[in-house]
């Protein structure tokens, strides 16, 4: 009914369990108990600790992700097996973890520089064509001050060359 077979010392460290706590016949809710009293990991990971005994019994399995009080990141693993025992299985993935983590900060940092710069492209675009629009506007305005020019030259010309012609 939950109580310690089989161990390695591994175990016993990667949790920071005492010796006299880890030998045959233990039962898991003393070392559950244990682990919660002396703060060997973090409290919000296992504010459920009293419930794993029962999702392991009932969904033949138990995987967390645990922060261990001196800074170690595990991995915990529970296989219920077919004798109603149960085999667990703690992994130290700290390296993992800080690797992901500083990919994912990274990832976020980058993300957040191209939101900037894109931020900027669209202002830099938006400006150009207000720019663009009102080059259009003044090469209209150009365009309609040379053709009333030409229209003027043409009809002052016209109005000059009158009397000349008429006194040829």
């Amino acid at each position: 009914a939950g109580m310690v077979m089989i161990h390695n010392d591994r175990f016993r460290e990667l949790l920071g369990l005492p010796f006299t706590l880890m030998h045959q016949g233990t039962r898991f809710t003393q070392i559950l108990g244990f682990i919660q009293n002396n703060g060997l990991l973090v409290d919000s990971d296992i504010t459920d600790i009293d419930r794993w005994p029962y999702r392991l019994r009932t969904e033949g399995q138990l995987r967390k992700r645990l922060r261990h009080g001196g800074g170690r990141v595990l991995d915990l693993q529970a296989h219920l097996l077919p004798d109603r025992g149960f085999l667990v299985d703690i992994k130290d993935v700290t390296l993992e973890s800080r690797a992901t983590e500083m990919l994912e900060k990274r990832v976020d940092e980058r993300t957040s520089e191209l939101t900037e710069a894109n931020v900027r492209l669209t202002a830099q675009s938006e400006a150009q064509a207000r720019v663009e629009e009102e080059l259009s506007v003044a090469k209209e305005a150009a365009e309609a001050a040379v053709s009333s020019k030409t229209r003027f030259l043409a009809a002052a010309s016209h109005d000059l060359l009158q009397p000349v012609n008429a006194a040829k």
